[in-house]
């Protein structure tokens, strides 16, 4: 999957968007780390045994998303917006150290599945299942605090939006979700419009800042056939953007991310994806100049 940002990043309708759409855009392509040092493996300086800590997965997240976040808070300190193409969803430790210095901000999480497993309730120990955990605080804290500005952002703050999948093998698994979440039961319910207007009214009497992220296997795929996680019963490309422009009216959006898009399994997602990325930063921006611009 890390081949999606690659693929994304080179094509040129997504940068001419952009910067025809107004923004002031600086492009960083994130390929100078991959294994850690000896000096990075994960805390264990007197254990750097050669071959023993190479490669490994746990070892490799930590330095990648320390160097993500130092992009993003460098991003931050100049006054951009980070708009992230990332290759999984634990990348997302990476985006919340980095825009630690904005203070107390909330996280809007669009996804087929909640992310929320810990290793006590993982039955394949998968870390790819766990970032919504570790980003609360339920899990990996040793771990995720090594990443240089890493606070965990409280459940209450969290929304989940998405959460089609369904675990027919495991019927009794149910929603670990922290937080507050828009499901397709919720969607039948209300409607979708209705469903995410009273989401986000919610989650803004907690926060007025969000980073959001979206695991591009929350839209459908006969939108978008992200990977072989993908799930039937997703949004449309309308209704992601529709929820992007609420979650904008509503709150300022901080960061933003596009997540674990497989180019290999759909060659065509990327045209689908380039216009939902204009999109989001266009939403972004806006976001950004209301909420600078409003009183008080």
């Amino acid at each position: 999957m890390a081949l999606g940002p690659k693929e994304l990043l080179s094509h040129q309708t997504l940068l001419s968007a952009l910067s025809e759409g107004g923004c002031d855009l600086a492009v960083e392509l994130i390929e100078d780390v991959d294994d850690p040092a000896p000096d990075e493996t994960a805390g264990y300086f007197d254990a750097n045994v050669a071959g023993l800590f190479a490669g490994d997965q746990m070892s490799r997240l930590q330095v990648q998303t320390a160097r993500l976040a130092r992009a993003v808070r460098y991003a931050v300190s100049a006054d951009r917006m980070p708009l992230v193409a990332n290759g999984g969803c634990t990348c997302a430790l990476g985006m919340v150290a980095g825009l630690a210095a904005i203070g107390e901000i909330g996280m809007v999480w669009f996804d087929a599945h909640d992310d929320a497993e810990t290793p006590e309730t993982s039955t394949s120990g998968l870390v790819e299942g766990m970032p919504v955990s570790m980003i609360t605080g339920r899990c990996w804290q040793a771990f995720c605090h090594q990443i240089p500005g890493f606070e965990p952002i409280p459940a209450d703050r969290i929304l989940t939006i998405g959460l089609h999948e369904k675990y027919e093998h495991k019927p009794d698994r149910g929603l670990k979700s922290p937080g507050s979440v828009v499901t397709p039961a919720i969607v039948k319910s209300k409607g979708y419009d209705g469903a995410i207007i009273e989401a986000l009214a919610d989650l803004r009497t907690r926060c007025s800042k969000v980073y959001v992220h979206v695991d591009v296997d929350v839209l459908d795929p006969s939108v978008l056939k992200s990977s072989n996680h993908a799930a039937e019963g997703g949004l449309s490309a309308e209704q992601l953007a529709y929820a992007l422009d609420a979650i904008a009216d509503s709150f300022e959006i901080v960061g933003l991310d596009f997540s674990s898009f497989d180019p290999t399994i759909d060659p065509h997602g990327v045209h689908t994806l380039v216009p939902l990325l204009v999109h989001a930063a266009s939403a972004s921006t806006r976001s950004r100049i209301h909420r600078n611009h409003c009183p008080g």
